[in-house]
């Protein structure tokens, strides 16, 4: 039996992460997965500093830079039903047991072929008394 190791998102695509700045605490952003798709580790701070007095004006608010500070990558609280980012699904096994083994694979694809996959059944097991018999009697 196989195992294959699956990730969800696709590399490349958006995802809400929490980062934590020194100066203006946590924020939540939209950002790229790196290449492993996780969020990366650290993140500059959006936050635009505020005025240094109640008496600057206002009007020059839209003009300060953003706070800059590299904020590091904090997991999220988890959250009820959150869907896991890498999962163990079972593979198909390598190879055949027994020309015995039951396959229903046909059945999954096509319900209306249950006739033929009992006869296709019955030959399987018509060829084994077959053989059995021969071997009994030679």
């Amino acid at each position: 039996m196989t195992f294959t190791i699956r990730r969800r998102g696709a590399l490349g695509s958006v995802i809400t992460a929490e980062y934590v700045c020194p100066k203006h605490g946590r924020f939540s952003i939209n950002v790229e997965r790196t290449c492993t798709g996780d969020a990366p580790d650290s993140y500059p701070c959006p936050a635009f500093n505020s005025c240094d007095s109640e008496m600057e004006s206002v009007r020059d608010w839209p003009t300060d830079k953003p706070c800059g500070l590299p904020a590091t990558w904090t997991p999220s609280p988890p959250r009820l039903k959150f869907p896991y980012a890498t999962a163990a699904v079972k593979g198909r096994p390598d190879e055949q047991p027994s020309p015995y083994h039951m396959n229903t694979e046909s059945l999954a694809d096509d319900p209306d072929s249950l006739p033929e996959f009992r006869a296709g059944r019955d030959r399987v097991w018509r060829d084994w008394r077959d053989g059995e018999i021969k071997k009994a009697v030679s």
